[in-house]
C-alpha cells in the first residue's frame, strides 16, 4: 500500500488515515495491536474491480483538489467516512470534519467544493450555486 504516508508521526496532519471498522483513524498513532482482526481500509481499496476511481476521488480530479498530492489519501479517507454517514452536512460542518487535516498546496476550498460536490450527488440533491454565508 502506497497511499498511507508517513507525515508528522504525531497525529496532527493527517496524511496517514485510513479506515478501522468504519471510523477514520490517524494510522501513525494506532497501535498494530489495537488492529488485529479489523477491517482497514486504504485509498486502494476505494478502486473498483477494473482500476476504476470511486466517486470522491474523481471528484477531487474534477474539482482540482489536488497540487502534490501527499495529504490527498488522507483527505480523501476523512470524505470517504463523512460521505459514508449519509448525512447533509453545512459548509462549516465540512470543514470542521476535515480541519485534522494540513495541506501546505490548495487553500482548503477545491477539496470541501470536492467533498461537497460528492455529498449532493449521493444524496441525490442539486448543488447549490451559491456558497454558503
Amino acid at each position: 500500500m502506497t497511499s498511507v504516508k508517513k507525515g508528522c508521526e504525531v497525529g496532527e496532519c493527517g496524511a496517514c488515515n485510513v479506515i478501522i471498522d468504519g471510523e477514520c483513524f490517524n494510522s501513525c498513532i494506532y497501535l498494530a495491536v489495537w488492529a488485529e482482526g479489523k477491517r482497514i481500509r486504504t485509498l486502494e481499496s476505494l478502486m473498483g474491480p477494473n482500476g476504476e476511481l470511486s466517486d470522491i476521488q474523481q471528484a477531487f480530479i474534477e474539482e482540482t483538489a489536488v497540487q502534490c498530492g501527499f495529504c490527498t489519501p488522507g483527505f480523501i479517507m476523512t470524505a470517504v467516512e463523512i460521505l459514508e454517514s449519509g448525512k447533509l452536512y453545512t459548509d462549516a460542518e465540512l470543514r470542521k470534519l476535515l480541519s485534522g487535516h494540513l495541506c501546505r498546496c490548495t487553500g482548503y476550498e477545491n477539496i470541501l467544493r470536492a467533498v461537497k460536490k460528492t455529498m449532493y450527488r449521493r444524496l441525490g440533491l442539486p448543488m447549490p450555486t451559491e456558497p454558503e454565508a
